[in-house]
């Protein structure tokens, strides 16, 4: 599988390493091995993102949106890359945690992601999750954008 603009460590792309801090740090239960697309209007709040923690620049914002766009041709995560899922399990619940590949600022110093956990037919969320790199480890932006829930 191959991830244009990805920069490699030890030869794992670089969206494996953050998702793999990711499923460490957060509640990651009944996560699929597929792949969700942002939806538009997260793709266009991006343009105006003003975060109190980072900055993006303008050619940040476009770099973010043509991550978004090559990572649309990839439609599963590649599991044997991924740490600390059950993935066989999944099949035994009917909750499901899925997510989009990281997106990335130029400097590599702040990473989005798009989660949707659906619990049933009137449950679940949908939320674009914002993270910042701050001393070499990434933690989760002051800044808190609305989710939906149902």
């Amino acid at each position: 599988m191959t991830v244009l603009n990805c920069r490699a460590q030890n030869g794992v792309d670089e969206k494996y390493i953050f998702l793999n801090w990711y499923i460490k740090h957060n509640n990651t239960y009944a996560l699929s091995d597929s792949l969700i697309d942002f939806p538009k209007v997260e793709l266009d709040g991006i343009k105006n993102l003003n975060l109190p923690d980072a900055k993006l620049s303008t050619t940040d914002r476009q770099a973010m949106i043509r991550q978004d766009r090559q990572n649309k041709s990839i439609r599963i995560l590649d599991t044997t890359l991924l740490k600390g899922v059950h993935w066989k399990a999944n099949g035994k619940y009917k909750e499901r945690t899925l997510i989009t590949l990281p997106i990335f600022s130029i400097k590599r110093d702040v990473a989005i992601i798009y989660r949707k956990y659906y619990c049933g037919p009137l449950c679940g969320q949908d939320c674009m999750i914002v993270f910042v790199k701050k001393k070499g480890k990434w933690q989760n932006s002051k800044y808190d954008p609305p989710c939906v829930e149902y």
